[in-house]
């Protein structure tokens, strides 16, 4: 099963601007991880695994249409 990206479509780019989000969040996190109390951290921590669940149910969608 071949799945096509196109950005011009705005499921693709939804997907692609949650994927950044995720990526970035994390980057974020790892980076600045001295600046927060641990409590912080793993409060913070919880947009991730929020945003994965959102990626994952786009992803899903989109091999759902096909």
């Amino acid at each position: 099963m071949k799945i096509d990206f196109n950005l011009k479509n705005k499921l693709d780019l939804l997907i692609l601007l949650t994927a950044l989000l995720w990526v970035f969040t994390g980057a974020f996190l790892r980076f600045f991880k001295y600046l927060f109390k641990p409590e912080t951290l793993e409060t913070l921590s919880y947009l991730l695994i929020i945003e994965f669940i959102i990626l994952a149910i786009l992803f899903l969608y989109k091999i759902w249409r096909q």
